[in-house]
């Protein structure tokens, strides 16, 4: 019996990809009744789309409000997903690890707001227990992302020096069902830019390695300030520094109008560059530079990539779905199959750079550039400055 705690977005798409890796029972928390009979829905239709053999055990959903009313059954469960907002996933994670189930948990692992020692006797609770958790940076299970991590380690622009990155999304377009009435617009709830595109801070974490240093802007620029009831940042600007000595740039909104998520990283032999972008899928891809020119005529040469990955169709749910199958199997072994999957204490390492973010936000240490005065008298007059 598995565990969806969330029927938002998410949690359906968890239940969804749960169901297509065998799993036939199931008990779905969330306190409203439309998103618990949507989920059920949605996990028959996936459940329909099996071939026949598969669908000899039948499917089995129960629904409940809350979580406290899940435990209270006695059930035995064999795992647990957490889809809820962010502001609930520790005392929710906390509570399941005292019940001995292991915990696959969305991102980001807490809120900055939650206390940092309390998130610390978590992952240790959690590691002395011996349980198997995740937490959802599923861009890890990114086919290209993986392809990625392997060109760089094979040496494929030779030493990192310099990393850009981008997650940009309109939150208005995020869920058009519910315009801006969902936890994204709220740092109560634990939405916001830089929480919940941690996802970039975790990817380069994962391909470049520990972030030491934080510096940027991380403030609320756009109108999505003048909505009713949209409290939390829409941009964050940071500047980092790796441990290796690369430096890095990331940039996350909520107001983008391009949704694009794009990686370029500069190193000594080459460079590459990977795009994912949800509607231009034809944009798609990875792309290895190293200088390599053509020439067209006398005076004329033209620039080609060195290697070039084209876009993956079916490459959207896929990353999902390969984070859902690793979990189960780690679950079925008793321990991590892999040592790159983010489990809590990852989780809280990513989190550490956002909280330094928030820091460097709030210290408002924004040097001014200073006035130039320079200039012929006639100009400096017109300005009302003199010579």
């Amino acid at each position: 019996m598995f565990l969806i705690v969330g029927a938002g977005s998410i949690g359906k798409r968890h239940l969804g990809n749960l169901v297509a890796c065998g799993g036939r029972a199931y008990v779905v928390v969330d306190p409203r009744q439309d998103r618990l009979t949507e989920a059920v829905e949605r996990a028959q239709d996936v459940w329909q789309e099996l071939e026949r053999s598969e669908r000899q055990q039948p499917l089995q959903i129960q629904t409940v409000a809350s979580l406290e009313e899940a435990c209270a059954s006695g059930i035995q469960f064999e795992a647990a997903v957490i889809a809820t907002p962010p502001a609930r996933h520790r005392e929710q994670m906390l509570t399941l690890v005292e019940a001995g189930v292991p915990v696959l948990c969305e991102k980001p692992v807490a809120t900055d707001a939650d206390a940092w020692n309390d998130l610390q006797r978590l992952g240790a609770q959690i590691e002395e227990a011996g349980l198997v958790s995740m937490v959802a940076y599923n861009y890890r299970f990114h086919a290209q992302l993986q392809q990625v991590r392997r060109m760089l380690a094979e040496g494929a622009v030779g030493r990192v020096l310099s990393v850009r990155g981008t997650f940009s999304e309109h939150l208005r377009e995020w869920h058009p069902w519910e315009g801006l009435n969902f936890y994204m617009s709220s740092r109560a709830e634990g939405g916001g830019a830089l929480l919940d595109e941690s996802h970039l801070i975790d990817l380069c974490r994962w391909l470049f390695g520990e972030i030491v240093e934080v510096t940027g802007h991380n403030a609320t620029v756009s109108s999505l300030k003048h909505e009713p009831g949209f409290s939390t940042d829409d941009l964050a600007e940071l500047l980092v520094r790796f441990e290796s000595g690369a430096v890095g740039s990331l940039h996350m909104d909520l107001f983008g109008r391009h949704h694009q998520k794009r990686l370029e990283v500069i190193g000594e032999e080459g460079a590459l560059l990977w795009r994912f972008d949800n509607t231009d899928l034809e944009s798609n891809g990875i792309e290895l530079w190293k200088g390599r020119r053509v020439r067209l005529g006398p005076d004329c040469t033209r620039r080609l990539p060195e290697q070039i990955v084209p876009p993956d169709w079916s490459i959207r749910n896929q990353m999902y779905q390969e984070e859902m199958r690793y979990f189960l199997d780690s679950v079925g072994a008793g321990r991590h199959l892999r040592d790159d999957v983010p489990d809590v204490r990852d989780g809280l390492r990513t989190l550490a750079v956002v909280r330094a973010a928030r820091r460097v936000a709030a210290s408002g240490r924004w040097e001014p550039v200073e006035a130039v005065s320079v200039g012929r008298p006639h100009q400096l007059a017109a300005k009302g400055l003199h010579a």
